[in-house]
């Protein structure tokens, strides 16, 4: 009987030591689960399908282990995302809807890193005539008279840009069997304009993606009055509490960095014989003079 007791607090002391070393090792676990931080990135479509933000989220998140959870949208939902506090960082092309952002103070930061174009894409015979415009507003007004043209309209920076155009060439739009409205991304859009053989307007970095897997081609671009600025905008916690700035601020800085900002510079141009995002002047100087 003695001899049962002993054996029994034996297993009691065995299976306390068991758990102890349980915990032990599971305790830094929990404290690296509880220390990890997550936050929401209201991205452009341009960036995301190019393949360039899964880089860029996965070398952040190896640098300083935050997750970027990014939600893929026109930059005009990415703006009102941020007004509703929906994210905490927003990558956008939309100048007017950015400055204007900024000035009902939402954003906390903004700084614009790289740019493309916009091209007009068409079917090679190019029935409206495109190719001898002198400028996207006359290539415009060729397409409203003899062609059809595919819009996003999504409140994107291209949709914004698209009807821009349209009203600098005194053309007033509205849904019709010559003017098909979408409200799908840069990449849906390009393949509805390839299956009905009509216009639409693509960043060159979609188009670059893009290009081999349609039969439409770039017929139009117009280095003046195309150019499409990238912008990163952190939002103000000030406006907003649950924005999680420290992080969002984090990750600005890293986009804006020497090593990100020659990963920017370089990307896409061993698949696609040139970069798909060109930087901005004052980052290719700031960035060599930081070598």
């Amino acid at each position: 009987m003695y001899a049962a007791k002993i054996f029994k607090n034996l297993l009691l002391s065995l299976f306390i030591i068991v758990l102890s070393l349980a915990i032990t090792a599971a305790r830094p676990q929990a404290y690296a689960a509880a220390a990890e931080e997550t936050i929401i990135l209201a991205t452009t479509y341009s960036v995301y399908d190019t393949g360039l933000l899964d880089v860029l989220i996965k070398d952040f998140k190896a640098k300083t282990a935050i997750t970027i959870k990014p939600i893929v949208v026109g930059s005009g939902e990415s703006i009102k995302m941020g007004e509703r506090a929906e994210c905490d960082v927003i990558i956008a092309h939309s100048k007017d809807l950015e400055e204007k952002f900024m000035a009902d103070e939402y954003g906390k930061d903004r700084k614009s890193i790289a740019r493309n174009e916009f091209y007009i894409i068409g079917p090679k015979n190019d029935p409206a005539g495109i190719k001898s415009a002198k400028d996207v507003f006359e290539a415009y007004s060729k397409i409203d008279t003899n062609g059809v043209f595919i819009s996003r309209g999504d409140k994107s920076g291209t949709h914004n840009r698209e009807m821009s155009i349209w009203k600098k060439a005194g053309i007033e739009k509205k849904p019709s069997e010559k003017y098909i409205v979408t409200g799908q991304g840069m990449s849906e859009t390009l393949k509805i304009a390839d299956e009905k053989q009509a216009y639409t307007m693509c960043d060159s970095a979609t188009y670059a993606v893009m290009k081999d897997k349609i039969k439409t081609v770039k017929l139009f671009q117009d280095g003046k009055n195309l150019t499409n600025i990238y912008s990163v905008i952190t939002l103000n916690p000030e406006k907003n509490n649950k924005v999680k700035y420290d992080s969002a601020k984090k990750f600005f800085d890293y986009v804006f960095s020497g090593d990100t900002l020659s990963i920017i510079e370089k990307y896409g141009a061993d698949k696609y014989g040139e970069p798909l995002f060109i930087l901005l002047d004052s980052l290719k100087s700031e960035n060599k003079s930081s070598k």
